[in-house]
């Protein structure tokens, strides 16, 4: 398939990402080539879902003029793909347990998957939001994942404790690992990437 601009600016700038997001001595390095790789070639146009929004997705503009005054080289670039790509996204809530808060304050949206704009089953490539002060709980899932963070926030893991990578930060999770995410004061925004290989895809 032929990539719209839109689309193409926003795997363009996974794929540069993905390129430095984890030293060549990091566990994950070799996914995140392999991610890089994939991305690299357009898949198919197929079944996605309709356009959808959610009353947190209120949240998004706040989210994006701070990444866009953000000192990060390509912020705005990143701000003007996702802002691009927004009429043609569905926003879904996840199915897995959660407070009322969490449901209320959260979205999903896959852009590069099964149910993506481009339809392939080797990776998703997607981003959440979480409105202020939201968690989300602790999961855990069996495909590899890289995120490339997007606003303030924080990310869990056992043996790390919580952590702050910060706007154009990176965070691997390996397969299985419970994790989880917390924003702040202001909305959290970030796009990840799951490797999936012939597993097929998981649920957010």
């Amino acid at each position: 398939m032929a990539r719209s601009p839109a689309l193409a600016a926003f795997v363009g700038l996974m794929g540069d990402a993905l390129a430095d997001a984890l030293p060549a001595s990091h566990a994950g390095h070799r996914t995140g080539q392999r991610m890089r790789q994939a991305l690299s070639r357009p898949a198919t146009a197929g079944f996605h879902l309709q356009p959808h929004s959610l009353p947190v997705c209120a949240h998004l503009p706040a989210a994006l003029q701070t990444l866009r005054e953000a000192p990060l080289p390509q912020a705005r670039h990143w701000a003007d793909a996702i802002a691009a790509l927004v009429p043609a996204l569905a926003w879904q809530r996840s199915e897995r347990a959660g407070s009322q808060a969490f449901h209320a304050g959260h979205a999903n949206t896959q852009v590069v998957g099964p149910q993506g704009l481009e339809q392939r089953s080797d990776l998703v490539l997607g981003a959440s939001l979480l409105a202020p002060h939201t968690v989300y709980p602790d999961h855990s899932h069996p495909p590899e994942e890289i995120y490339r963070v997007l606003s303030d926030g924080d990310w869990y893991r056992a043996e790390t404790g919580w952590t702050t990578p910060g706007i154009g930060g990176s965070v691997h999770h390996p397969p299985g690992i419970l994790h989880a995410m917390r924003a702040g004061p202001r909305p959290l925004l970030a796009v990840w990437c799951l490797w999936v290989g012939d597993a097929g895809a998981p649920s957010a």
